[in-house]
C-alpha cells in the first residue's frame, strides 16, 4: 500500500504503453542501455578468456533488459547483441558464439536461455502490474469509502442525527462521530446512552430495544435525551436487528435524529389550532370557508347551529344542499362576486327563521378570498346576527316616525340635533313661524331668527351645554316669518344612552310674550305697591302722632282708676303694635329696592335682646306665657345697627308669641361659638312640618296654627328677619321637630373685632410679642412681602408661599394657626386650598382669611362655602386684619419676636373699600379651635 502511495487512478490510466504493458521509451532505453552494457563486459572480459568463445555478457544484458522492459526487450537485446557482434569489429569473432563457422548447439542453448529469461521476466512483469493495478484500485476504493464516510457525517451532522451498531454478542457500541458533538459519546456502553434519556421516556425506550432484539425485528420510538448542552431535545430514534455476514454475530443497528423542532413546531400548531378552535368555538359570529364549488370546508359551530345542522354535516355541502332556494341562491351569488372581485366584500344575507321564532334573520356578513396548500381558492365569511339591532332600527324608525307626528303637534318650537350639536331636523310649528327650512338654517344659522343682540350669548350657551352634556335654558327674542321678534324660552335635552353619552339633543321654544307682559304688569304693580305702602305708612303716621300725644295726656290726667289704667295700657300696647307693622311695611319695600340702611356701631349684643324683650313683654304677658332668657354675656359683641337688631329679635319674640299655648315657655339664649354668636329662641308652641320649611322666611308666606294666641298678620315678619340678619353679615334658621313639638330660631353673628387699648409704646411691643404663626399666600412677591413685613412688626412669625401647592406643603408642614390666602394663584387656586386645609385635621381649626381683589357679592359666597373665616378686598385695613388675627389665641411656644424698623418700603392701604370686613362678609362662621396635638 505504501509503494503505490502517490499514484492516482487517473495517471495510471493514461500511461503510454506496449502490448507487453512497458511503454516504448522504457522499451527501448532498456535495449539500449542493456545491449551497451553487454558489449562493454564482453570486451572488458576479453583478457580473460583466452581465445574462448563466451555468451555470458550477452546473457547478462538480456537478463537485464528483460528484467527492466520485459521478454521483449530482452529477446530483442539477445538479437541486437548478436548482430553488433556479428556484422561489427568490435571483438574478435572467435570470443562470441556468433563467430563462424556457427555452431547451431550453442546457438540453439543460448537462443533457449533468451527465450526462459525473457518468459521469466514477461511473467514477472505481468504480476507486477496486476498487483499494482490491484492497489490502485484499492486506494481508489478507500478514497472513495472516505469520501462516502465524509459525506455521510455531514449528512448526519446536518440533520443532526447519529447512527449506531450495537453487537448484542460483545455489547460493542459504535456510534457515528456527530454523538461526540450531541452528547459527549463514542463507543461508551449502551447504559452511557440510557443514562442521558430523560427518566420519562426510558422505559418505553428500553422495552422497545428488547422487543426488537427477542422477535428479531425492529422498532421506531420517539424519545427525549440531554444533549451535550444539558437541554433535553426530543430524538426519533429507528433501530433494526442484523446479522454480519463474515462473523455471524446479531447485531442491532438504527438511527436517531433531532426532531426537537418539528416537535416544537408540532406543539405550536396544535396551540394555534387549539386557540383558532376555542375561539371558533365560543365566537358570536358564524364562521365558515368554503371551496370554489361553494362546499363548505369548514364550519364552526355558531354556523352549524344557524344551519341547524352538526358541525359534521355541513362540511362537504353546499347552501342548496342546506337551505331553501332563495337563501341560497343570494348566498351563493354573493361567493361569485368575491371570487370574481377577489375584494374583501359585505353583504347584508338573510336565514330563514329558527324553530319558533317568527320572521327571516338578518346577518352582517363579510366574505374574502383565502388559498389552501395547493394554491386553490378559498372563501372565507364571518356572520353576525343583527337580527335584533335591524328590528330595533326599524323600530326606531318607526318611533322617529311617531315622534315627528307628536311634535308636530305641540304648541312649542321643537327642532333635534346630532351630538355635535348640528340641527337635523324642524318641527312643523317651527317652520310655520320662522319660514326658514333646514337648508336655509344649516347656510346661515341661529343669526336668521335670533335678535341680534342676544345672539352672541345665545350661540356661547348653546355651545357650553353641547361641550358640557347638560341642559341649556334661555329666554330671548325670535323673530317671526313676517319679522317681528317675540320672546321664546328655550330649553334644549341631551337624550343620552345608559353610559350617559349624548345621542340626540331635543329642543324647544315657548312662547312666553304673555308671561313677560304678565311680568312687566307684576313689576308695574310691585312698584305702585310699594309706592303706596310707603305712602299709607307715611299717611298713617300722621294721625297716630296725636293719638299718642292724646293717650299721654289722657294717662297724666286720669284719676288713677284701675279700668281706665288698664284701657290706656291697652290703647299703648295697639298703637306700638301699629306702629311696628308700619315699620315693618317701610322696611319690606326699602329691602326690595336696596335702600335699607345700617347704623353700625360696636355695640353688646345683649343689649339689643334687652330692647326686643322691653318691646314684646307686656304682649308676652297678657298671652299667659313665661319668657325664660339665659345668662347673657355682656362683653360679647357685634358691629351691628342696634335698633334693626332690636326688630330682628322682637319679631322672632312676637312669632313665637303668636304661635305658642297659654302657660307655655319661650327661652332666649346667647353663646359664643368660635368666632360667631348665636341667639337661639325656642318656643313649646305649634311648630312647623318639613313641608312648610322651605317657605318660612319667604315674603307674605303665613302658616296657619292652633293656638289661642296665633292670628293671622302680614307675612312680612321673618322676611325682613332674614333680610336684616344677611345685610349684617349673619345667617338666621329654623328648626322642628314637627307639629306640636316647637321651634327654634338660631340667628348667627360675626364677633366683632377685639379692642385694641392705647398702650405704651413698651406695652404695646409686649403685646406684639404674643403672636401665632401665619401663613401667606399669594402670587404677587411685592404684595406678599409687604405684607410679611407688616405682620412681622405686629410680632408674628410669618411663612411665606407663592402658589397654591406650595402652601398646602408648607402649612403640613409648619402647621400655622392662621393664613391669609390670595384667590387667582396658580396651580390651586385660593378657593381649592382652602378646601385642601379644611379637609386635614391640623386645618379644620385654622384661621383662614380671603384676600383678594374679588369683592362681588357671588365671590364672597364663594369663599363661604370653601370654608373661609373672612373675605377681605386688596387693600385691606390693616388694623382690621390685624383684628381678626388677634382673636386667635397665641401659641404658647412662640417665640418672641423683637420688632425692628423698616426703612424704604411704602404701603398704601389708603384705598381701602370695606369699611368693617365682618359687616360685609357672610361668611364668618369659625370652626373649633385647635386641638392641642395641631399647630
Amino acid at each position: 500500500m505504501h509503494a503505490t502511495q502517490g499514484i492516482s487512478p487517473a495517471t495510471t490510466a493514461t500511461m503510454p504503453s506496449t502490448t507487453s504493458g512497458v511503454s516504448p521509451t522504457r522499451l527501448l532505453l532498456a535495449i539500449v542501455l542493456a545491449t551497451a552494457g553487454g558489449i562493454a563486459l564482453h570486451i572488458a572480459a576479453l583478457p580473460f578468456l583466452d581465445g574462448r568463445a563466451t555468451y555470458a555478457p550477452t546473457l547478462l544484458a538480456v537478463i537485464f533488459a528483460a528484467w527492466a522492459a520485459g521478454g521483449l526487450a530482452g529477446a530483442i537485446t539477445a538479437v541486437v547483441s548478436g548482430a553488433l557482434f556479428h556484422w561489427l569489429p568490435i571483438a574478435p569473432p572467435s570470443s562470441t558464439i556468433f563467430s563462424a563457422p556457427i555452431d547451431p548447439v550453442r546457438v540453439s542453448l543460448a537462443g533457449s536461455l533468451v527465450v526462459a529469461i525473457s518468459l521469466v521476466c514477461d511473467a514477472m512483469h505481468r504480476a507486477k502490474r496486476r498487483e499494482l493495478h490491484r492497489l490502485i484500485e484499492a486506494r481508489r476504493t478507500q478514497a472513495e469509502l472516505r469520501e462516502l464516510n465524509q459525506q455521510f457525517q455531514h449528512s448526519l451532522e446536518s440533520g443532526r442525527m447519529m447512527a449506531w451498531d450495537w453487537d448484542l454478542g460483545t455489547n460493542v457500541v459504535r456510534r457515528s462521530d456527530t454523538a461526540v458533538s450531541m452528547f459527549g459519546l463514542t463507543n461508551e456502553p449502551i447504559e452511557s446512552f440510557y443514562a442521558l434519556v430523560h427518566p420519562d421516556d426510558l422505559p418505553a425506550l428500553r422495552a422497545a430495544a428488547r422487543e426488537a432484539i427477542d422477535k428479531g425485528t425492529g422498532y421506531e420510538q420517539q424519545f427525549r435525551v440531554r444533549f451535550v448542552d444539558g437541554e433535553y431535545r426530543s430524538m426519533m430514534g429507528r433501530a433494526r436487528i442484523r446479522r454480519h455476514p463474515q462473523t455471524g454475530a446479531i447485531h442491532l443497528s438504527g438511527s436517531a435524529v433531532d426532531i426537537s423542532e418539528r416537535v416544537r413546531a408540532e406543539a405550536s400548531s396544535r396551540e394555534v389550532r387549539d386557540r383558532f378552535d376555542a375561539f371558533m368555538r365560543h365566537s358570536p359570529a358564524a364562521a365558515y370557508i368554503k371551496d370554489e364549488a361553494g362546499r363548505y370546508v369548514y364550519a364552526n359551530e355558531m354556523m352549524a347551529t344557524l344551519l341547524q345542522r352538526a358541525p359534521h354535516d355541513v362540511v362537504g355541502r353546499t347552501d342548496g344542499e342546506l337551505l331553501p332556494s332563495p337563501y341560497a341562491d343570494a348566498s351563493r351569488s354573493n361567493d361569485l362576486h368575491v371570487l370574481q372581485s377577489g375584494l374583501t366584500s359585505e353583504f347584508h344575507e338573510v336565514l330563514p327563521p329558527a324553530p319558533q321564532e317568527d320572521g327571516d334573520r338578518d346577518f352582517l356578513t363579510f366574505k374574502f378570498l383565502l388559498r389552501d396548500a395547493q394554491d386553490r381558492q378559498l372563501i372565507g365569511g364571518m356572520s353576525l346576527d343583527i337580527t335584533q339591532r335591524v328590528r330595533a332600527e326599524q323600530e326606531l324608525r318607526g318611533s322617529e316616525a311617531r315622534f315627528h307626528k307628536m311634535a308636530d303637534s305641540i304648541p312649542q318650537l321643537a327642532w333635534t340635533a346630532r351630538p355635535d350639536g348640528t340641527i337635523e331636523w324642524f318641527n312643523r310649528r317651527w317652520l310655520d313661524y320662522t319660514g326658514v327650512t333646514l337648508p336655509q338654517f344649516a347656510a346661515n344659522g341661529w343669526q336668521l331668527v335670533v335678535e341680534p343682540a342676544l345672539l352672541s350669548a345665545m350661540t356661547q350657551a348653546l355651545r357650553s351645554g353641547f361641550d358640557s352634556a347638560s341642559e341649556i335654558e334661555m329666554s330671548f327674542g325670535l323673530r317671526a316669518a313676517d319679522g317681528a321678534h317675540r320672546p321664546f324660552l328655550m330649553k334644549v335635552l341631551p337624550l343620552t344612552d345608559a353610559a350617559g353619552n349624548v345621542l340626540q339633543w331635543f329642543g324647544t321654544h315657548t312662547d312666553i310674550s304673555t308671561q313677560v307682559a304678565l311680568e312687566a304688569q307684576r313689576r308695574e304693580e310691585d312698584q305702585r305697591k310699594d309706592a303706596f305702602l310707603a305712602t299709607l305708612a307715611h299717611e298713617l303716621r300722621n294721625p297716630l302722632a296725636p293719638l299718642r300725644n292724646g293717650l299721654e295726656v289722657l294717662r297724666r290726667t286720669s284719676s288713677g282708676d284701675a279700668p281706665i289704667a288698664r284701657t290706656h295700657a291697652m290703647m299703648d300696647r295697639q298703637l306700638n303694635h301699629v306702629a311696628r307693622l308700619l315699620d315693618d311695611l317701610l322696611d319690606i319695600a326699602r329691602v326690595r329696592h336696596g335702600k335699607l340702611e345700617l347704623h353700625r356701631q360696636r355695640i353688646p349684643l345683649a343689649q339689643a335682646i334687652d330692647l326686643a324683650v322691653e318691646t314684646t313683654e307686656s304682649f308676652l304677658v297678657n298671652a299667659g306665657q313665661t319668657l325664660k332668657i339665659g345668662t347673657l354675656d355682656r362683653s360679647i359683641e357685634v358691629d351691628a345697627d342696634l335698633f334693626r337688631l332690636a326688630q330682628v329679635f322682637s319679631n322672632l319674640l312676637n312669632n313665637a308669641a303668636k304661635f305658642s299655648h297659654r302657660d307655655s315657655v319661650i327661652s332666649v339664649s346667647l353663646a359664643r361659638d368660635g368666632f360667631q354668636v348665636e341667639v337661639a329662641i325656642r318656643d313649646e308652641g305649634v311648630g312647623f312640618t318639613p313641608e312648610q320649611m322651605p317657605f318660612l322666611f319667604d315674603m307674605f308666606w303665613q302658616a296657619t296654627g292652633d293656638a289661642p294666641n296665633a292670628r293671622r298678620g302680614l307675612g312680612i315678619g321673618l322676611s325682613l328677619v332674614r333680610n336684616i340678619i344677611e345685610l349684617h353679615g349673619g345667617t338666621v334658621t329654623a328648626e322642628s321637630r314637627g307639629a306640636e313639638h316647637g321651634s327654634t330660631f338660631r340667628v348667627r353673628l360675626p364677633l366683632a373685632l377685639p379692642r385694641r387699648a392705647e398702650l405704651p409704646v413698651s406695652e404695646a411691643a409686649a403685646e406684639a410679642t404674643q403672636g401665632i404663626r401665619v401663613l401667606i399666600a399669594d402670587d404677587n412677591e411685592d404684595a406678599v412681602e409687604s405684607l410679611a413685613q407688616l405682620l412681622r412688626l405686629d410680632g408674628h412669625e410669618v411663612i411665606v408661599a407663592h402658589d397654591g401647592q406650595q402652601a398646602i406643603d408648607l402649612a403640613e408642614r409648619e402647621r400655622p394657626q392662621a393664613a391669609i390666602l390670595d384667590i387667582g394663584m396658580p396651580q390651586l387656586d385660593g378657593y381649592e386650598v382652602c378646601r385642601q386645609l379644611r379637609a386635614q385635621p391640623h386645618g379644620a381649626g385654622m384661621l383662614i382669611v380671603a384676600l383678594t381683589g374679588w369683592g362681588q357679592k357671588d365671590d364672597r359666597t364663594r369663599s363661604q362655602e370653601a370654608g373661609f373665616n373672612a373675605h377681605f378686598v386688596k387693600p385691606p385695613q390693616h388694623d382690621e386684619l390685624s383684628g381678626i388675627l388677634r382673636m386667635v389665641p397665641p401659641q404658647p411656644s412662640m417665640p418672641k419676636v423683637v420688632p425692628t424698623a423698616i426703612s424704604n418700603v411704602t404701603i398704601d392701604l389708603a384705598d381701602a373699600t370695606a369699611a368693617n370686613p365682618l359687616a360685609d362678609n357672610p361668611s364668618f362662621d369659625f370652626p373649633a379651635s385647635p386641638a392641642p396635638g395641631d399647630r
